[in-house]
């Protein structure tokens, strides 16, 4: 059932004409009717005020302590990280949280110099890049975020994330300002030339709507993964999309985290792994990286 409604979305989605600038390529996906789920997304919760995340009485890396008192369901993606606490966090998994929903959720520090509250609470920061995203385990998120400060020439005493994606907010507005969304986007496969090679990523929403209000942080996320290799000759082919999103059929799920409404899995394809974050049989939100 769950591998049917991540590729029953996949199916109902085509993409666009591919935008490119430098060695960064978007390619939008469309879908002419989404999903009716009404929810808010975490920067909105956050900024409401209802949205109570703190450090764990424990005081542990791995998780935080959460309370949804929006009145409303909250749905918080893989890779948004958090400012704040002890140290800053990314999520480890999506989760679908139900109003009044409390408890612990799972997360990986990037700021991995630092150990003291500079707030009780965390403000949104964004996304990060792809590359930490997908690291497994603390230890190879950590190691994900010093290359990405020594690889992009930036400088941080704590090996901040938030602080080496600012000292280069000019650079990647350059960047994220060429690219721009189209009528009934609900994802983007983004092409980042690195290295002389292709990495695809899929980042596919349920709705336009909450596609919107992800876009710029997440192709500044991507723009900032791609930095270091602007100036490297770059090219993409609509064969390689069209195989590229073929090989998406293919897709394979594994349970990875049930959290209150939604269930976060484990996808696996013939050219990418990533995840998915599926509610009442309802696809919410996929991400896709290649091998």
């Amino acid at each position: 059932m769950i591998v049917q409604a991540i590729q029953s979305v996949i199916e109902s989605v085509r993409t666009k004409p591919v935008q490119q600038h430098q060695n960064l390529a978007v390619v939008p996906l469309v879908k002419e009717n989404g999903h009716d789920l009404e929810f808010l997304v975490l920067e909105e919760a956050l900024k409401a005020g209802g949205l109570i995340i703190k450090e764990a009485k424990s005081q542990s890396v791995p998780v935080l302590e959460l309370e949804n008192k929006t009145g409303k369901e909250v749905v918080l993606i893989a890779g948004e990280y958090l400012i704040g606490g002890g140290q800053n966090r990314t999520l480890a998994v999506s989760l679908y949280l139900a109003p009044e929903y409390t408890g612990e959720i799972p997360v990986h520090c990037v700021q991995h110099g630092r150990w003291q509250r500079t707030s009780e609470g965390f403000s949104y920061g964004g996304h990060v890049t792809s590359g930490i995203k997908s690291s497994k385990t603390q230890q190879a998120v950590w190691d994900s975020v010093t290359t990405t400060m020594n690889m992009t020439g930036s400088r941080s005493g704590s090996e901040d994330y938030d602080e080496i994606r600012s000292q280069k907010e000019a650079e990647l507005e350059s960047v994220t300002s060429r690219f721009k969304p189209v009528a009934n986007q609900v994802g983007l496969m983004t092409i980042i030339g690195i290295n002389g090679g292709k990495k695809f990523v899929v980042d596919l929403f349920d709705k336009p709507d909450t596609m919107q209000k992800h876009y710029d942080k997440i192709i500044e996320a991507h723009a900032l993964e791609g930095l270091p290799h602007r100036n490297s000759k770059f090219e993409v082919s609509q064969d390689e999309i069209d195989n590229f999103w073929r090989g998406l059929r293919s897709a394979q799920a594994s349970e990875r985290s049930k959290v209150s409404m939604g269930t976060d899995y484990n996808v696996s394809t013939s050219h990418g792994e990533g995840s998915a974050l599926v509610k009442d049989g309802k696809t919410v939100y996929l991400n896709l990286v290649s091998k």
